[in-house]
């Protein structure tokens, strides 16, 4: 917990995006404070100052974040983008994203803007699908005795979300219940 009332404290902050990341993706941005300099990897060691508002290629967090900055230290920031569920495996997905604007409360009388043009990153990440489950698409619900099936099956290898693991390299069986079926392929 901290002093909401105590300054000087952060009070808002827009970070613009731009490359091949899209404001979907940074939908769900939070952002994460602390003074150690240090991220855990998960939130957990930081202390959540809030969700942001995604437009125009700008994500803004506050007004009203009213985290304290003790004398002396340096409160470390950490934007945080929950990709969207819709992915293309091995896809790279660039961004930039630069502190715009940073206003920093210094009395209950009002907030000073300073321009964060220096504080800058740039990173890109590959997206990597992991299969969970099978999608079987074009079996038919049954299939007339000493008939052949008259259709392809697709099998596909997705995740939770349904999109396709296209490094998937394990193998796929075929079985029939009924004793004198032929499977070939």
């Amino acid at each position: 917990a901290h002093d909401t009332n105590a300054y000087p404290n952060l009070y808002s902050t827009e970070f613009m995006i731009s490359g091949t990341a899209i404001d979907a993706d940074f939908a769900n941005a939070k952002l994460y404070g602390d003074f150690d300099g240090t991220w855990s990897g998960s939130g957990s060691g930081e202390s959540l100052l809030g969700t942001g508002t995604v437009a125009g290629g700008r994500v803004t967090f506050g007004p009203g974040i009213n985290r304290f900055i003790p004398a002396g230290q340096t409160l470390h920031l950490y934007l945080v983008a929950a990709l969207s569920t819709t992915l293309t495996d091995q896809a790279i997905i660039v961004a930039t994203v630069q502190a715009n604007k940073i206003s920093v409360r210094r009395s209950s009388s009002g907030a000073s803007t300073e321009n964060g043009s220096d504080l800058t990153s740039t990173g890109a990440i590959t997206t990597n699908v992991v299969a969970d489950r099978f999608v079987v698409t074009g079996a038919p619900a049954s299939v007339a005795q000493y008939s052949a099936l008259g259709t392809n099956i697709t099998v596909k290898a997705t995740d939770s979300y349904g999109n396709t693991d296209k490094g998937y390299t394990g193998q796929v069986y075929f079985t029939a219940n009924d004793p004198l079926a032929t499977l070939s392929w």
